[in-house]
């Protein structure tokens, strides 16, 4: 008996070492598949990020800037300057402003303040889909950035009351992740290495280059 197995050992364990092999080897390959999908998940990820923001993007054009012509329009046909009159200060972690002390622009001005929620609405939908990290802000960002928070610095005045405080809070949310991008371009340290930069400028050929869709 204690031959048999003195001689089956070395093929037991020949065995036993393949199998253990082979486990190693479909688990390294498991491994590996996990890793692409993962990969190929956070690529589609992203694209379907920036796709959204595109869409975003081509929603305030055609949705929201509208409203901001009706907006500020109805304003200057009713004559109501309180925007105009106002303060607003805004810094890296602060905003301020000092409200108008005209009694009856403010009497004419909550009069309107119906009006006003078409825009606001639009621009809680349009901001939402960034804040709750739906769609890519920094690819909006870089199409509206500016635009988006000049209006925004605009109607401060009118978001910060309790009135549309909470239902704005979205608006709010995206100008302050983007204005301070716009005020540290502004910043004049920023402002003299542009300004060094474009003096070192020299004549230079720009080889062409291709741009490949996201995963390819």
């Amino acid at each position: 008996m204690e031959s048999i197995i003195a001689i089956s050992r070395p093929y037991i364990e020949l065995i036993y070492f393949i199998s253990s092999s082979s486990l190693a080897f479909l688990a390294y390959k498991a491994l590996d598949q996990i890793k692409v999908a993962k990969n190929a998940t956070q690529v589609q990820s992203k694209r379907e990020s920036i796709k959204l923001a595109a869409e975003r993007c081509e929603y305030f054009h055609k949705e929201v800037q509208p409203e901001v012509i009706r907006f500020f329009d109805n304003l200057k046909n009713k004559d109501i300057k309180f925007l105009d009159e106002c303060e607003v200060v805004v810094d890296a972690e602060t905003i301020k402003f000092k409200p108008s002390k005209d009694k009856e622009d403010l009497k004419k001005l909550i009069e309107e303040m119906d009006s006003f929620e078409p825009l606001f609405n639009k621009l809680e939908i349009f901001s939402m889909y960034f804040t709750g990290k739906i769609a890519s802000e920094d690819f909006a960002y870089h199409a509206l950035g500016t635009s988006y928070c000049k209006l925004v610095e605009r109607l401060i005045p009118l978001l910060m009351m309790n009135f549309f405080k909470e239902e704005c809070k979205h608006i709010m949310a995206l100008f302050s992740i983007w204005n301070p991008r716009i005020q540290k371009l502004k910043d004049s340290k920023r402002k003299e290495e542009l300004q060094k930069e474009l003096s070192e400028l020299t004549e230079k050929n720009i080889p062409d280059k291709k741009i490949n869709p996201i995963g390819t």
